[in-house]
């Protein structure tokens, strides 16, 4: 029965991020491009490694966090119903909470700090995500702004 479900989940979920590719071809590479980017400049260097491939961001340890390994697929949430800021909010506030938790789990303390939660801010020109307080202005960890332009959404 798991083998089976396992197969039928990953079928489907393969099914639907192909679907999201095939719709916004532009928007997929420059997601997950822009997000493996980002959240590359944040990490501490020589502890992760970050790539983007095939609507995947891969967050994987080294050196001492060898064998660590988190996947993402930030693009299936662009099949959700609702407007692309409503769905952008939900992509970057899911991404924030996969290396939030990852980070945390992996190196044994709350990351970035003890209490900091994830936030995400979506405007006509750009998509912010960021650790720590509601406003921007008590971030304790962000990643650089990314173009809504950039992103073809």
């Amino acid at each position: 029965m798991l083998e089976r479900l396992s197969r039928k989940t990953f079928r489907n979920t393969a099914l639907t991020l192909a679907s999201v590719m095939s719709r916004y071809p532009h928007a997929a590479v420059a997601l997950t491009d822009s997000l493996a980017e980002r959240i590359r400049e944040i990490l501490p260097a020589g502890e992760f490694e970050v790539e983007a491939r095939s609507g995947i961001v891969n967050i994987h340890g080294i050196g001492r966090y060898r064998g660590c390994s988190s996947a993402s697929m930030p693009l299936v949430l662009l099949e959700l119903p609702g407007d692309v800021t409503e769905k952008l909010i939900s992509i970057f506030m899911g991404e924030g909470e996969v290396v939030q938790e990852f980070l945390t789990d992996v190196r044994g303390e709350p990351w970035p700090t003890l209490g900091a939660e994830p936030h995400v801010c979506v405007t006509y020109d750009t998509v912010q995500l960021w650790w720590g307080g509601p406003t921007e202005g008590e971030a304790v960890v962000k990643l650089r702004p990314i173009s809504r332009k950039e992103l073809g959404l």
